[in-house]
């Protein structure tokens, strides 16, 4: 069984009495295979990420075998039945994290940087990946993406809504694979940075969420 403790937010201390948000049945610690089930673990793991909001659970099943699941539960009801998330590891994927919306997965698959809507279960593609860089993103409250786009010449940070809808390019700078930051001489003194170009490396939104950097 799972159990969730709420919080009493003015004081910041657990409620006494803790509330039974699902049962997991007996073959959910199972692994199917095609030829025939076989038990894949005595003892396997369960991590829980819980939405921005609190309201939704993203729980991490890992096996024994290494084989892994993901689900969600929603913190207020009793879940009779585990939606599973249509998400499989692979090479160089990144797992589910909670958009700031608290509606919206965002995971790595088939090369493709995609957002899943936990109320719809409706899958969007958001990227493709053009080289071997990893997907840089980040959101806002209201659920707008913000997403760097590498290409063989540019680097674009674009924004649009978790559907793909409304996409606007934000910022877009020259970029090559083995670019070297280019410098002058000042004088015969330490030599000076030049303003030719960069690498963009992360994203984060202000606290206000109107701006980036």
């Amino acid at each position: 069984d799972i159990w969730t403790y709420p919080v009493k937010r003015r004081f910041w201390e657990f409620d006494a009495q803790p509330v039974q948000i699902a049962t997991l049945p007996p073959d959910f610690w199972m692994h199917t295979t095609e030829s025939a089930p076989e038990p894949a673990s005595l003892a396997p793991r369960l991590e829980f990420h819980p939405s921005p909001d609190g309201q939704k659970i993203l729980m991490r099943l890992i096996r024994n075998d290494e084989s892994e699941g993901y689900y969600l539960l929603d913190t207020g009801l009793t879940n009779e039945t585990l939606q599973e998330i249509p998400y499989t590891p692979e090479a160089n994927s990144a797992p589910p994290t909670w958009s700031m919306d608290s509606t919206h997965l965002i995971f790595t698959k088939n090369n493709e940087l995609r957002s899943y809507n936990t109320e719809t279960m409706t899958q969007t593609v958001l990227s493709e990946r053009q080289n071997t860089a990893p997907f840089i993103w980040t959101s806002n409250e209201s659920g707008q993406l913000f997403i760097l786009v590498k290409t063989e010449t540019t680097q674009d940070v674009v924004q649009n809504e978790p559907d793909g809808s409304n996409r606007a390019l934000l910022l877009s700078l020259p970029f090559e694979e083995d670019s070297q930051e280019l410098f002058k001489e000042n004088g015969g003194s330490e030599p000076e940075l030049t303003d030719s170009f960069s690498r963009i490396h992360s994203i984060t939104l202000t606290p206000k969420e109107d701006q980036l950097i």
